[in-house]
């Protein structure tokens, strides 16, 4: 494997130290890209972008003996059924500058320390079937596949033909080296990598088993090559979008005439209205004939209503009669009422006799006796 010398002695980066391949996609663009893969427009991320009515092979696409690159628009890409959390964003970082500062907001793409990156939204499709069965031949593919984007975005890496100390060309056989280009050999194509890596994007990658093997001044060559080609395309069918497509319009208010028509004034509330002749006028309310008559109201019926006492509404008993006042007095004692348990109605009293001399009581039990013998006794005669 041939190695690139000139790799150590690259200078620092102004622009882009790195690029940042995490939590930047909304969704999956495998329905977008691969066609076996079904895909539904109702679930994308903007159903109403126009890259939601393509197919795959109308999407910016290159294809070498190394990998085949494919790219599509994010608000094309489809939405997981399972709705994850939203991660601590990267975005707002803040460093305080002490003593009463406050803080102060850096850039998007700059991080705490400092170094800038590059977000970029890259998927990696390695099978076993297609490279290789073993994990870490696969790992290393993907490893080699995003340094060699890094040394592009960054320093601005590229492959040319080496030549020797006496300026004469090597055979097509020789290694071929890494060089750096400056900005101005190509216009449009900094060092910052913005026109190669449009953040609306999104890029998907198929390598081969040629990457395993291919020497890093090659596969640079291969991937400069593919990302300008992508970017051409894409650049291309977003000027075709903006002439088709157009944002929905808020409905417009209809403008004023312009005589519009005077406005009435207002009638005066101190003099009374005029009624029709079909109408009657009770208590200062006018009535029509449909309406139903109101009964006169008096001023003072509102006062008497509160001075007179409210009844008090039997509860339990209704149909039970008043209570009678008590008959019995202090100065008779000895005499005691029964009345009955019922409380619907009641019985005669009945009095009862207390006497406290026994002997008086038998006297007079014996006369009542012989009185009644004398009678009987006169019957019978």
């Amino acid at each position: 494997m041939h190695k690139c010398l000139n790799l150590s002695r690259l200078p620092k980066a102004k622009h882009v130290t790195s690029i940042n391949l995490r939590r930047t996609t909304p969704g999956s663009p495998l329905p977008l890209l691969i066609r076996s893969v079904p895909y539904n427009r109702k679930r994308a991320v903007d159903p109403s972008h126009p890259a939601t009515l393509l197919q795959s092979r109308d999407l910016p696409c290159f294809t070498c003996p190394a990998f085949t690159l494919r790219a599509a628009p994010k608000a094309a890409l489809l939405l997981s059924d399972i709705d994850h959390k939203d991660p601590a964003t990267r975005l707002n970082i803040y460093t305080h500058l002490g003593e009463g500062k406050g803080a102060l907001q850096l850039d998007e793409a700059q991080d705490t320390h400092g170094r800038k990156k590059i977000d970029m939204n890259l998927f990696s499709v390695v099978s076993k079937k297609n490279i290789d069965k073993r994990a870490v031949v696969r790992h290393r593919i993907i490893t080699r596949f995003k340094s060699a984007i890094g040394l592009i975005l960054a320093h601005g890496a590229d492959a040319v033909e080496d030549t020797s100390a006496h300026g004469k060309n090597k055979t097509k056989s020789s290694a071929r080296r890494l060089t750096l280009i400056s900005t101005d050999s190509k216009p449009g194509k900094g060092p910052s990598g913005n026109d190669w890596i449009l953040a609306d994007w999104s890029y998907l990658v198929v390598p081969t088993l040629f990457v395993y093997r291919m020497p890093m001044a090659e596969l640079v060559q291969y991937i400069r090559a593919a990302l300008e080609t992508i970017s051409e395309k894409a650049k291309l069918l977003e000027r075709k979008w903006e002439k088709t497509y157009t944002l929905p319009s808020a409905p417009r208010l209809p403008l004023p005439s312009k005589d519009p028509s005077p406005i009435s004034p207002l009638p005066d509330r101190s003099t009374p209205l005029e009624t029709p002749s079909h109408t009657t006028v009770i208590n200062n309310v006018p009535q029509t004939i449909v309406d139903f008559p109101v009964p006169p109201v008096s001023q003072d019926s509102h006062v008497a209503t509160l001075s007179t006492p409210r009844p008090i509404p039997r509860l339990f008993f209704p149909n039970m009669p008043p209570p009678r006042p008590s008959s019995l007095s202090s100065s008779k004692p000895q005499n005691v009422v029964v009345k009955s348990q019922s409380l619907l109605y009641e019985k005669e009293p009945i009095i009862l006799r207390q006497d406290t001399n026994h002997s008086s009581q038998g006297d007079d039990d014996g006369s009542f006796r012989r009185q009644a013998h004398a009678r009987e006794r006169k019957r019978c005669k």
